[in-house]
């Protein structure tokens, strides 16, 4: 296993945070890799992405399309039911799919957390499919449609 600590700065040159990782080889027949990454004095908003390509590659190769399950931890407890809906809302939006489903992730959310998803849904430049009970706490102008 491989372990690296590694300053990251920030545009004047000082050391934003301190991340470290380690990647451990978890199935080799299926080319699976496990990636822990710890962050040290994070961002409020913290935000992590995976390339598209491989420098001096023109070919796309999407690698977040591959990521099997993510798991975010706070001072190394699991994240509220709340943050990890809006974890799960902000990777289906990554890239502005010209579809976005979301099923009752408002459920997880209070008032703040519901607002955010309105402005999100509000503002998206595609359609947005939405199952939730409460359709007039998150989008009160939205066209509703009821399944029985």
């Amino acid at each position: 296993m491989r372990q690296c600590r590694q300053p990251v700065y920030a545009a004047r040159g000082r050391i934003h945070a301190l991340i470290g990782y380690r990647v451990r080889l978890a199935d080799l027949d299926r080319h699976w890799f496990e990636i822990e990454c710890r962050v040290e004095d994070a961002a409020p908003e913290q935000r992590f992405s995976l390339p598209a390509w491989i420098p001096g590659s023109y070919l796309l190769r999407d690698f977040a399309r591959h990521v099997v399950r993510a798991e975010a931890r706070r001072g190394g407890e699991p994240l509220a039911p709340a943050q990890v809906a809006l974890l799960q809302v902000a990777r289906a939006t990554l890239g502005d799919p010209p579809l976005l489903l979301l099923d009752h992730v408002d459920a997880a959310l209070d008032d703040v957390g519901r607002a955010r998803l309105r402005a999100l849904v509000e503002g998206y430049p595609g359609v947005v499919v939405m199952a939730t009970e409460h359709p007039d706490r998150v989008c009160p102008h939205a066209r509703a449609l009821a399944l029985t």
